[in-house]
């Protein structure tokens, strides 16, 4: 299931999911759209609250998982 489904599912905006990640909401919807990679704290993170294993929302063919911290746009 998508990011976008999860967190649909569990009634949270991607304003009030940037927030909990502190992120901007810009970079959130880049991430959830797969249009960026994703740093891996904040993978982790996103997994976390959508209550989910990390693998199973972050296929390699899907998202790209990066090992920096760059958060911005």
């Amino acid at each position: 299931m998508s990011i976008k489904k999860l967190r649909e599912n569990k009634g949270i905006s991607q304003m009030e999911m940037a927030e909990k990640l502190k992120v901007p909401v810009s970079t959130y919807n880049v991430y959830e759209n797969g249009n960026r990679k994703v740093p891996e704290e904040i993978a982790r993170n996103i997994a976390e609250i959508l209550n989910v294993e990390i693998k199973d929302i972050f296929l390699p063919a899907t998202f790209t998982i990066s090992k920096t911290n760059n958060y911005t746009d």
